[in-house]
Formats: structure tokens, sequence, C-alpha cells
């Protein structure tokens, strides 16, 4: 049966919106109802028609909000069609669409009842023809028509042509270089060939908006559900670290030549999980290992021998070797020749600890003999650390009234049943540099038993009505993240992580939880993590506040290049536990920096790593509150290695440029 509604939407809804912003909705409203296929997008002189092979158009599809859900498509806000309809009949266009589930047409009015009201879309609905009574169509065909006396000459060829020249996959005539994993990867337009970081991200071969420099274009034809999410509704990437590894696993698996690796660069190509893959292949090859064979030597007189020669081609000068280290090896000799000749086993596994402990002794031994040398070339360095040592300061009185504040405001005003409000963060470890920090607070949420299938929906409603809540209340810089509500009050920036009691209390196993939703239980583990930073840091709060400020007050980091605040405080207890004293604050940043200028072996494991991927690749930072999480894969390490370069042979140079930075 025929009937008529009102849509309750009037034409001056979005008014920032145009109509090849609208033509560019309603394509990939046909691209999303069946990937398979490619949309047909034809254009007369005032006519555009576009049809898809989907299921068809629904009724409920004129719904406000309303959306199919489908995690393979890239819409799920349900304002796309009815976004493009307002904007399309504010542009005086007349619009059919005809599907397999019924016919529509729209026009603008006022109701019978009160005719002075704004006029809003009414949607006239035809249910399609009853079987048997002639052809059934498939999918939907749209027709979008303007007058010629309203200007339409031409209107549709132009909106048509500018649609395919740019955005989608479909029209650009393109074929992928290379597939792997469902990702494809294209060699953008020659075109744009003078821009030096020209690439797209496109899903479902619909181009989305991405701050992220890129050399290549990439199409993820699967996307997973944390990869639809990260998407607002102008198709913008707020989460791009969702799609990193996939584009990184590509262009590995596809063998890119190194010369499209740039020495100096923030494309994908200089991600160090692209060059360390790089570096592996290169090493496994005939001829890298053909350079290898020539650079080392083996003596394979016997198993305990071929210990000690395994060395490079030209050895150490023997005044070089520490005195403790010949006479360890010494001790070892001779309790080789007390071993008996049938414990051959035993002899094998003994030699492999003894080799990790001579390696472990030297790396001490040497690392303590750079030391004494420094010290003797800058006497007055010490004195000089000391001095910023103690002009290292917490956050003040004011920055504390701050935080009561919004917490006490949030348990009174926010509507919601708080139970509890966890500081964490640099401010809850106590660790933060000054007042120039920001405040990570949890805000455990008295709720109905939530699971964990069902926490990201409980989240993000959360976080709409928080988000609410702050408007209407004056607070500055509102905007929500994927899982923070973030705004400013006096100059003091807040993270707002809403989390249900009933996981906040019987927090799940970790390794229980699917891969792909660890990042969803984050906030689960920040409370473990300011407890295991105030247990073991020690006298070092002031030394890593030390670090934080020189990172903070740099401010040519790259992008997703600055060094996050929890990795360097690992970093200072990890190397504090082998620093020749614990008031050697000379000794710990030589550490620290000789550490970090070669991230490549750096190997933190304050504990054992529980099922994390490719650890043998690049960094590892083990978080000690989850142990499933590598911590050094939360930016790129490139620019921090240069700079410990710098400063792991001149710890003055660091000394002059904190210093010379803005006071505290």
């Amino acid at each position: 049966m025929a009937f008529t509604q009102d849509l309750n939407i009037a034409t001056s809804h979005c008014p920032h919106l145009k109509s090849i912003d609208a033509l560019r909705e309603l394509v990939m409203n046909a691209i999303d109802a069946d990937t398979r296929y490619q949309p047909q997008l034809n254009a007369s002189a005032n006519t555009i028609k576009l049809s898809d092979q989907g299921p068809g158009l629904k009724p409920d599809s004129f719904i406000v909000g309303h959306t199919s859900g489908e995690t393979k498509k890239a819409g799920r806000f349900g304002l796309g069609l009815k976004d493009a309809i307002a904007v399309l009949l504010r542009d005086k266009a007349d619009i059919k669409i005809e599907s397999s589930q019924g016919d529509y047409s729209f026009a603008v009015r006022s109701t019978s009842t009160t005719p002075s009201q704004t006029p809003t879309i009414h949607m006239t609905f035809k249910p399609p023809a009853q079987p048997g009574s002639g052809s059934v169509m498939q999918g939907t065909r749209i027709s979008i028509t303007w007058e010629l006396s309203d200007g339409g000459q031409g209107k549709a060829q132009q909106l048509v042509g500018e649609v395919k020249s740019g955005g989608f996959l479909c029209w650009q005539g393109q074929t992928p270089v290379f597939t792997h994993n469902q990702v494809q990867v294209y060699k953008p337009p020659e075109a744009s060939s003078k821009r030096k970081n020209r690439g797209t991200l496109y899903i479902n071969s619909i181009a989305m908006k991405c701050d992220e420099p890129l050399r290549l274009s990439y199409n993820f034809l699967a996307p997973s559900q944390d990869q639809r999410n990260c998407l607002d509704r102008d198709h913008h990437i707020t989460e791009f670290k969702l799609f990193r590894s996939q584009i990184a696993q590509a262009i590995c698996a596809a063998g890119f030549p190194r010369t499209l690796i740039p020495k100096t660069a923030t494309c994908e190509f200089a991600w160090l999980q692209v060059r360390t893959q790089h570096k592996l292949a290169t090493a496994k090859s005939p001829s890298a290992a053909k350079r290898k064979s020539t650079q080392v030597t083996m003596v394979t007189k016997s198993p305990t021998t071929q210990c000690f020669s395994h060395r490079a081609a030209q050895p150490e000068p023997e005044a070089d070797v520490p005195v403790e280290l010949k006479a360890f090896c010494k001790s070892w000799k001779a309790l080789e020749q007390v071993v008996s000749s049938d414990s051959t086993l035993h002899l094998q596994k003994f030699e492999k600890e003894f080799a990790a402990a001579t390696r472990r002794m030297k790396e001490r031994v040497e690392a303590r003999m750079a030391l004494i040398r420094h010290k003797q070339a800058h006497p007055d360095l010490q004195a000089q650390i000391n001095d910023l040592m103690h002009s290292m300061k917490g956050v003040s009185s004011d920055f504390k009234s701050e935080v009561d504040s919004v917490s006490q405001f949030l348990k009174q005003n926010s509507g919601l049943s708080i139970n509890q409000t966890f500081v964490g963060g640099s401010y809850g470890k106590a660790t933060s540099v000054g007042s120039d920090s920001d405040v990570d607070m949890v805000l455990v949420i008295n709720s109905a038993a939530v699971h964990l299938d069902s926490f990201a929906p409980w989240l993000e409603r959360h976080l709409r009505f928080l988000k609410d809540v702050l408007h209407k209340s004056g607070y500055e810089n509102v905007r929500t993240t994927r899982f923070a509500v973030k705004f400013k009050r006096n100059q003091v920036e807040f993270d707002l992580l809403p989390v249900p009691e009933s996981l906040w209390k019987c927090k799940p196993k970790i390794t229980d939880v699917p891969r792909e939703k660890r990042d969803w239980l984050s906030v689960l583990c920040s409370q473990q993590q300011v407890d295991f930073v105030k247990k073991h840091k020690g006298d070092n709060t002031n030394v890593i506040r030390l670090l934080k400020h020189w990172v903070k007050k740099k401010t040519d980091w790259p992008i997703h290049s600055k060094p996050k605040s929890y990795v360097i405080e690992l970093l200072v207890i990890y190397f504090s536990q082998s620093a020749s004293s614990a008031t050697d604050v000379e000794d710990l940043l030589l550490q620290f920096w000789r550490g970090v200028s070669d991230c490549s072996k750096l190997n933190v494991r304050l504990v054992e790593p529980v099922d994390i991927q490719s650890h043998d690749v690049g960094p590892l930072v083990v978080d000690p509150a989850n142990p499933t999480n590598n911590v050094a894969s939360s930016f790129l390490w490139e620019p921090f290695e240069r700079y410990a370069k710098l400063y792991a042979g001149n710890l003055q140079l660091f000394v002059q440029h904190v210093m010379a930075s803005s006071k505290w």
C-alpha cells in the first residue's frame, strides 16, 4: 500500500553541503550496497542516473540514524542519504528512486494542519509490483533532474565529471600493483607526481581523508569493525594506527626496492617496521650471506673454543679487552679441563650460558670505563645535572585544585552514577612536568553489568553523553576520541575515560581477549601502570621529569614521532637497574641515551612478554600492566634515535639543550 511520510527534515539542513557532496554520498551508498559490482553513473544535459546491484532501498532507510550496520560498509551513521536528499531538493532538483523494495518520490511542503510550519521534506512510497505481474528489477536506480530554466543545462554532466575524477577508485582506470591480506596497493596518478607524498587511503574503493603522509595508495577491501568505527561523518580517519600494521605488511610482502625508502621522510617507507623488515629481507638474501661470511671467522676445533672465536675478521686490539674479562675467560678454560669428556650435553648448555654472561660482563665493564672517561673529560657536568635536578617541580596547588574541582563536578552534575574517579597518567604517577601536563581521569560508572562484547557500544554512548554535558556546562574545546572525551578548564587539559564498574572490578584476563579487542580494554590497565611506576621509579622522579621536559620543549617532532611519557618512565626504570649507583644521574642518562641510540636492539622486559607479535623486530618495551602490549610500537623511533646518538657521545650537549629551553 502506498503512503506519504513526513521526514521532518528541512531543505536548510546541512547548509555547508553542495550538490557535489550530495552526489558523492549517493555514490558511496551505491558502492556500499554491493562492493562486488561497480555502480553505473551517467549524465545527460540535465539528468543524472545512478544504479547499483544491491538488495534495494528500503523505506526504513529514510529514518534518521538508521543504518544497515554491516561490517564491511563504509557508512554507519545513517545520515548520508537523508543529507543528500535535502541538499538536492534545496538545489531545485527532482529526485526519483526506483528499487526492488519499492519506488520513492519527494516533495517539500508544510503540513495541512499547521500551514505556518517550516516546510519539510515528504516522501511518497509505492510498494513493488506483485510477483508475476512483470519483470522484477534488481538493486536501486536513482534519477536526479534539474529544469533547464533553472540553470540545469550542463549541470548534471559537470557534477558527474567531478565525482568520477576523484574520490572513487572504480573510475580511476587503475589496477593494483600488489594485493596482500585484503589490501590493494596502487601507484598514485602521474598527475600528482610533483607532490612528495601523494597517496590516498581507500575503504572499499572510497577515498578517506587522512592526515598521514603516504607515498602510495591503499584500498582496504575488508575493513575491520574498529577501522570502520574510527571514521567520522566526514570520512576522516581519526585513528590511523589501526591501518598501519596492514599497510606495513603489504609493503614488505610486495618487496618494494630499497630505492623507494628515503633517508629522511615521514611517509610509510620511513616507518621503523618497514625499514626493519627490509633489513631482515636483505640479510636473508644470498648476496648478504656472502658478505657476512667474509666478515665472520668461525673456529671449529671444538664446541668450547668456538664460543671465543665467533668474532669479526678484524678483532679488537688486545689492549682494549678489559682485564676483568681476561680473568673470566681464563677461569672458564680451567673449568673446561675438569669437565669429563662424556658430559658433552652439559658442557654445551653451560657454554651457551657462559657466552651470554661473558657478553653482559663485557658490556658492563666497557660502559663503566666509558663513564670514567666521560667524567674525566667533563668534571663540571655532574654539578650542572644536580642543579637541573634541584629545579624540577611537580604540579602546583592550583593544578591540583582544578583536578579536584572537575572530579567533584562530574560526580554531582554529570547525571551519571560515578562511584569512583581515578587519576592516571603522569599526574597519577607524580612524574608530571610542572603544570605543563594533561590529566587522564578514569570515571568508574555504576551501570548494568557490561560484558566484553557490549563494551564498545556502551563506551560510545557514554562518550556522547559526557560531551553534551560538558558542552552545556561551558567547558572549552570539548571533543571526543575513540576512547575519551577531551576538554580544557583554566589551561588544564583533561581526558575523561569512562569504564563500567563491572569491568573495573572484575578485569578479564588479557590473554583471553581477542587481539583486535584489546585496545578497548587499555583503560583497565591504568591503575596497574600507575602502581608499577610509583613502586619502581625510586629516586629517579626528577630524571623522568627532565627527559619529559626535553621532549615537550622540542617542537619539531615529525608526525607520530614524539616519544610517549610512559615509554620514557619504563626506560628510566630499566636503565636505573644497571646504573653504577642510585645517585649517579650522569651514568643513568648515559645508559639511557646509549640504549635508545640503537633502538633496534632495545629489549626492555620488566616483565616477560605474552602473545606479542613480531617482538623480535624493532624496539621492545613490554608494558608491565599488560604484557601483551609492546608500548614501543606507539610512535616512530627514528627522530628519537637520531638525538640519542648525539647525546650518547656528548651528554654535555643534552644538558646545554635542556638549560637553553624555557624555564619551568
